[in-house]
């Protein structure tokens, strides 16, 4: 065949009528593993010289089945985060050509597809356009009116969730979803009124996965958003389902659902934050008790062990009155200078206490004794004192009855009887008064000082 012949039997397409085929076999069906592309040169790197013309190999799927597509054959080279760009390789399978015109540095995941909307598969690497012998066939396709975005671009666990937007162009839009190393694209078609979607993410950890949008009349969107699959290798997802919708009504339901988590969140914070809080203001005022207050508390005060502490005197009650009793001496001391006031209803003696004088041991009332009633009583103390000398001197005649543990208190009548005084000592040497009562039975009888004695302080 002549090449004038081979140039009138090629079928001459608009972009309008290819675009539009495309997008209806998109829609109408969704074929893969029909059949398989790839470079005729097998040692071709990653890196695509700009302008430069590569051959492609078309074969089938299955090497039992001789199934190589229906042509023509296209290549969809998707920019990633640009725009996705459609070019004709042409009718003869075994003579199929693509010219790269793509910006230099725009990374590219290629796919070949015959007529019917057949995918040949993704190759397992991305592309990158580099300098070649020429830029002149160089074409930028990027436009700002018709756009695609993610909601993440980097990473995305298996099942979760993965949502689109879609701005501009003209609905109903169709979504392009693969993955590099993958047979498999997968097209979705949105309602009339769908502009968003939700995808739960099934994709193959670990290979980048991609989503081009086109509208109804072929056009590409901006942006071809991408993102890494990663988690576990089951992506069955079972009662997850992606579905298509109103970005406006998405957005609510995510802010719906943010404010939930921001919620929930602060009430996790709070119940972790306020018993810490708790803890820590108790243990402050523990810390603050046990340093401070006990501290102040345990403090030792100082006592005066040398001897030199006020000297207190113990003397009998003797009446109401301000009767003071000097801390140094043994005598009273009185208000006012120190003076005795005969007016005043004291009842001190300086004679000796004796129990036995009744006019010694007073009435309710008492009156300051006269210089001649405290000779008297000086006097009587004397005798006594003599008394009591004879008495301890005459001792062996004290009934043996005496040194018995107990001892009979029952008396007679008051003032019938007798009584022997007589001196002893104590344990510790000290002097004793005893005096024996005649008349109270047999044993010895010590008479202690009243019980009742009043106790004041020297003020200071």
């Amino acid at each position: 065949m002549s090449p004038a012949r081979h140039r009138a039997a090629t079928p001459v397409f608009s972009p309008f009528l290819l675009i539009l085929s495309l997008f209806l076999g998109f829609s109408s069906a969704q074929k893969n593993k029909i059949f398989q592309w790839q470079f005729s040169n097998n040692a071709l790197s990653t890196s695509l010289p700009s302008c430069a013309e590569f051959p492609i190999v078309v074969k089938p799927y299955n090497p039992n089945n001789n199934t190589k597509g229906v042509p023509p054959f296209y290549m969809i080279a998707y920019e990633i985060g640009g725009t996705p760009r459609i070019s004709l390789l042409g009718q003869n399978e075994s003579d199929l050509k693509w010219t790269v015109d793509h910006p230099i540095g725009t990374q590219l995941a290629l796919s070949v597809v015959d007529s019917e909307g057949t995918a040949g598969g993704v190759p397992p690497e991305l592309y990158t356009v580099v300098t070649g012998q020429s830029t002149n066939c160089i074409v930028s396709g990027n436009s700002t009116d018709f756009t695609v975005s993610a909601n993440v671009t980097t990473s995305v666990n298996t099942c979760d969730p993965w949502g689109i937007r879609i701005h501009g162009g003209v609905k109903p839009y169709n979504i392009t979803f693969l993955q590099v190393n993958s047979p498999v694209v997968t097209n979705v078609t949105l309602g009339a009124n769908d502009d968003a979607f939700t995808y739960i993410n099934r994709g193959d950890p670990g290979k980048l996965f991609i989503a081009a949008v086109n509208d109804l009349t072929g056009r590409y969107a901006f942006g071809t958003p991408t993102m890494m699959p990663e988690g576990s290798s089951d992506v069955e997802c079972v009662g997850l389902v992606s579905r298509p919708g109103n970005a406006a009504q998405l957005d609510q339901e995510a802010a719906a659902a943010q404010a939930q988590d921001r919620r929930r969140r602060t009430a996790i914070i709070a119940g972790t934050v306020a018993p810490i809080a708790s803890i820590l203001i108790g243990a402050s005022i523990a810390a603050w008790y046990f340093l401070y207050y006990r501290r102040r508390r345990s403090q030792t005060r100082d006592i005066d062990l040398s001897g030199h502490d006020t000297d207190m005197t113990v003397k009998p009650f003797t009446g109401a009155g301000p009767l003071l009793y000097s801390a140094g001496s043994r005598s009273p001391k009185f208000p006012g200078g120190g003076s005795y006031n005969d007016s005043e209803p004291h009842g001190y003696s300086n004679a000796p206490f004796d129990p036995y004088n009744g006019s010694d041991n007073g009435n309710a009332t008492m009156r300051p004794p006269s210089e001649s009633a405290q000779s008297s009583a000086t006097g009587r103390y004397s005798r006594r004192m003599t008394k009591a000398a004879e008495a301890g001197m005459a001792s062996s005649t004290v009934d043996g009855h005496s040194r018995s543990k107990s001892h009979d208190y029952n008396a007679g009548p008051s003032g019938s009887g007798t009584r022997t005084t007589s001196m002893g000592t104590t344990h510790d040497g000290e002097p004793e008064l005893i005096i024996q009562h005649r008349d109270g039975g047999p044993g010895r009888v010590r008479e202690l000082p009243p019980p009742y004695a009043d106790q004041h302080l020297q003020d200071s």
